[in-house]
């Protein structure tokens, strides 16, 4: 049997895991607000949290893989085991604590990939008008027509955009 205070702390890791998470999609959402109203100064402090964040999920993710290994190999499973099959191995208490935690981080991590969705359609969304508008910007502008002393059609010359871009 595994030692109580190693699946105790693998609980412990989940349970920041999930508070790290939760605080991710916190700041999905207020980025979600952030790319409807257009204000981009909030969204860049928004991204500046987000990799922060990022990273404090990254090291507990390396923390809580290696939990995970000293439980498998205590209890005599393979070290990829995941934890639903290692819950199975474990006494009741122990294993309902460690059911409980991964569902709800589980869950947590599924509402961020739902609002990461919405804001990745938001924001191509937002590429498609501006490239709409450069590519308005950047057209040739229709020509008029020039008429010569005959009455007949005359070139105006080259056509020129809006943007008017030599290179």
């Amino acid at each position: 049997m595994p030692d109580v205070k190693l699946t105790e702390n693998l609980i412990k890791t989940l349970k920041f895991e999930r508070r790290i998470y939760g605080g991710l999609l916190k700041l999905a959402e207020k980025k979600t607000e952030y790319l409807v109203s257009n204000d981009t100064s909030l969204l860049s402090e928004i991204n500046e949290e987000e990799g922060k964040l990022v990273e404090q999920s990254k090291q507990l993710a390396r923390v809580r893989e290696q939990y995970a290994e000293k439980l498998n190999t205590a209890l005599g499973l393979q070290a990829g085991t995941p934890l639903e099959e290692a819950e199975k191995h474990l006494p009741e208490p122990q294993a309902a604590q460690l059911a409980d935690t991964r569902k709800k981080l589980k869950e947590t991590v599924m509402k961020l990939v739902i609002r990461n969705g919405i804001n990745q359609k938001l924001i191509e969304n937002a590429l498609e008008y501006i490239n709409f508008n450069l590519e308005l910007l950047a057209a040739p502008a229709p020509e008029a027509s020039v008429y010569g002393k005959t009455g007949a059609e005359v070139s105006s010359g080259g056509k020129r955009s809006m943007l008017d871009i030599r290179y």
